[in-house]
C-alpha cells in the first residue's frame, strides 16, 4: 500500500483550473476541484454542505460571499485520494442591472384627473438576490430619480416642468384573489409649472400610486436566487387627447 506524505495533515487542497462564470442578473457560478485523503473525506464532506462557504476563502468575483449548491460531486480516486467538485454561486451587484426603461401615461387619481395626464417609467431588469430577499425601491438599488414623474400635461398641452417635489404618502389594500391583497402606496407628488423658464407660474399637487414589482421569473441558486423584474402601476392608460 503507499504512503502518503501531507503537507498539512488532513487537509482539503484546491487543485488549478478554478473556473468563473458569470451571469446577466449579476450572478456568478464558481467551480473548484479539491482533493483530500481519503482516510479524511467524511470530515470535509460535511464541511461542504449546501448552503456552506466555499472552503477555501477565495470568494472572488462576489461581493459578499459563496455559497455551495449544489451538493458536490464526489471521486475516491482508489490511490488513498478522494475528490470533490464543488459549485458556488454569489453575486458580482447589489443593483439591478439591464434595465429597461419604458415610458408610459398616468391619469393622476384624485384631483383632476380628466384634465390632465403625467408621464412615469415602467422598469424591467434582472437581479440576483440573496434567498428570502424582499423584492422593494431600496432592494434593487435603483435610482429614486426613476419615480419622479415627467412630461406633465394639463388641458391637453405640453408644460414646462421646472421642478417635482414628493411629499406625504398614503396606503391602501388591494385584492388579487380570494385569498391576496397587495398594499398599494399612493405617493403624492408636486409638479412646479414655469411659463418662462426660469420662475414658477404654479403647482399642481397630484397622487400616483408607486410602481408594483411583479417577479416575471424566478431561478434558485441555493442561497442565492436570479430574478427577472418588471413593474406596473394601478392606473395607467394609453394617452388620450384631452
Amino acid at each position: 500500500m503507499a504512503t502518503i506524505y501531507e503537507k498539512t495533515a488532513g487537509a482539503l487542497i484546491a487543485t488549478p483550473g478554478r473556473t468563473v462564470a458569470t451571469f446577466p442578473s449579476g450572478l456568478c457560478r464558481v467551480d473548484q476541484k479539491y482533493i483530500c485523503t481519503t482516510v479524511n473525506a467524511a470530515t470535509h464532506r460535511a464541511a461542504l454542505a449546501i448552503g456552506n462557504d466555499m472552503p477555501d476563502g477565495n470568494n472572488a468575483p462576489a461581493i459578499d460571499g459563496l455559497k455551495i449548491y449544489p451538493a458536490p460531486q464526489e471521486i475516491e480516486r482508489g490511490d488513498g485520494f478522494t475528490e470533490f467538485m464543488v459549485s458556488a454561486y454569489g453575486r458580482t451587484t447589489d443593483q439591478m442591472v439591464n434595465i429597461e426603461l419604458i415610458k408610459t401615461n398616468i391619469t393622476p387619481s384624485f384631483g383632476q384627473a380628466f384634465l390632465a395626464t403625467v408621464s412615469f417609467w415602467e422598469i424591467k431588469g434582472k437581479l440576483a438576490l440573496p434567498y428570502g430577499s424582499n423584492i422593494d425601491f431600496e432592494t434593487l438599488g435603483l435610482d429614486p430619480a426613476l419615480l419622479l414623474p415627467f412630461d406633465a400635461r394639463y388641458y391637453g398641452e405640453d408644460q414646462e416642468v421646472l421642478s417635482v417635489t414628493t411629499g406625504d404618502s398614503i396606503s391602501y389594500d388591494i385584492q388579487q384573489s380570494s385569498s391576496s391583497y397587495a398594499r398599494v402606496i399612493l405617493r403624492r407628488y408636486d409638479i412646479v409649472f414655469t411659463t418662462d423658464g426660469i420662475n414658477p407660474s404654479w403647482t399642481w399637487a397630484v397622487y400616483i400610486e408607486d410602481p408594483i414589482f411583479v417577479v416575471a421569473n424566478q431561478q434558485n441558486f441555493g442561497s442565492f436566487i436570479e430574478v427577472d423584474i418588471v413593474t406596473k402601476r394601478i392606473n395607467t392608460e394609453e394617452l388620450t387627447a384631452i
